[in-house]
């Protein structure tokens, strides 16, 4: 229900602009969840001006945000355990979206992740560069004494991007929206939330 509130921001942006208006289907909902919104833009309605995508980008967050904040949003199964189960084992945990602020506070409150994250990052605050432009501000906050034991965990390219830029291991969750051949970079793959601690476990004794 979240991602279909987008998908209906995005097309009424797009009717308004003088272009057919459109409705997506969950599949191609599913393609762009996680994306940075400039990238969707320029592929289903490229030439659309800056102040036009800023209007209805708007327009779809406070749908997704009423909906959350009604209960439509749902965590991945396992979610919550997997993130108390890593916390409990002495690791920092730090979130990073493509998301802008507002819709990253709605959720870090709703779902109280404070509990579990030690920092929150989002696209907006930084210009809404890529992340992996982002983790070096991450990096600073959170120093490592070898920087290499950061473990990038995410379901799309410009997740594992991170670490392929950055030399860190990563592991592609195929539970999300992203499809293998966006992960096959990854150091490692994860089939559930349930199995992630297991995961990155793992990782850790290879380093």
């Amino acid at each position: 229900a979240v991602a279909q509130a987008a998908s209906a921001g995005v097309a009424t942006g797009v009717s308004a602009a003088g272009r057919t208006p459109f409705a997506l289907s969950d599949e191609e909902i599913g393609r762009w969840i996680g994306h940075a919104g400039s990238d969707v833009w320029e592929v289903i309605a490229p030439g659309i001006d800056e102040e036009t995508k800023k209007a209805y980008f708007a327009l779809a967050g406070a749908d997704m945000k009423r909906l959350v904040l009604a209960g439509k949003a749902r965590l991945y199964p396992h979610a919550l355990e997997a993130l108390t189960e890593l916390k409990a084992a002495g690791h920092t945990l730090v979130f990073l979206s493509n998301c802008n602020r507002d819709y990253m506070e709605t959720h870090r409150e709703y779902f109280g992740l404070t509990e579990y994250f030690s920092g929150f990052y989002n696209a907006e605050d930084y210009g809404y560069a890529p992340k992996h432009r982002i983790f070096p501000f991450i990096a600073k906050a959170f120093p490592e004494e070898n920087p290499r034991h950061y473990i990038v965990i995410g379901d799309r390219h410009c997740d594992i991007a991170v670490a392929t830029t950055h030399g860190l291991k990563s592991i592609g969750c195929t539970y999300g929206y992203g499809k293998p051949e966006e992960l096959e970079e990854a150091t490692a793959l994860c089939n559930s939330a349930a199995t992630l601690p297991q995961r990155v476990e793992e990782l850790l004794q290879r380093m």
